[in-house]
């Protein structure tokens, strides 16, 4: 992830949904203007809640649906 963003990448917040100590947090990745595919367009955080604390953390790249 310290590449990434010395890279330039950068995230922007879509989405928050949340059930009792479930937290998913979706985002847009911004891959940087000279290297538009240096990272998957969209993330998903999963978070499991203990104590108001993050004590589980995955991170996604959905892959699109195919057509």
């Amino acid at each position: 992830m310290t590449s990434d963003l010395q890279a330039g990448v950068r995230q922007r917040l879509r989405t928050v949904v949340s059930s009792g100590d479930v937290l998913l947090w979706e985002t847009d990745l911004i891959s940087p203007p000279d290297n538009p595919e240096h990272c998957p367009p969209t993330a998903l955080w999963s978070q499991v809640l203990r104590g108001g604390r993050v004590r589980q953390l995955t991170l996604f790249h959905p892959v699109p649906a195919r057509a």
